[in-house]
């Protein structure tokens, strides 16, 4: 009954913590063991879903948790790689992005000049 998830604690590690403890207690009542994990869980959707549908036991709350911690996990994966991107970006955009001021020369200038280079033309990928 004591045991509490932290703040910071995901679900999946704050259910292995909970099951490692609940595991060592012989003839456990499961309707006991429902409610203390409810008791110790943070607010947030999973004890929403136990509040609305609870368990009988506590394999079935563990198998309940297995999509809520799928969805925490996808979240938090998805917000690492969201604050990297912003960071790449960050670090591209810190050189100069136009053409401005870099020599053209090598650019034709007018469709005279495309017909003096010796463009070979398109024959396609395969001979037959």
């Amino acid at each position: 009954m004591s045991l509490q998830q932290a703040e910071d604690e995901s679900l999946r590690d704050y259910l292995t913590r909970f099951s490692n403890e609940s595991s060592r207690i012989t003839s456990l009542d499961q309707g006991l063991a429902v409610f203390a994990l409810r008791n110790g869980l943070q607010v947030g959707k999973f004890v929403d879903f136990i509040v609305m549908h609870p368990p009988q036991t506590l394999e079935e709350a563990l198998d309940a948790s297995d999509k809520f911690i799928r969805v925490e996990e996808w979240i938090k994966t998805k917000s690492q790689s969201q604050s990297g991107a912003g960071k790449a970006k960050g670090q591209l955009s810190k050189g100069p992005t136009s053409r401005k001021g870099k020599d053209k020369a090598s650019e034709p200038s007018s469709a005279a000049e495309l017909k003096k280079e010796k463009i070979a033309p398109y024959t396609g990928r395969y001979d037959s």
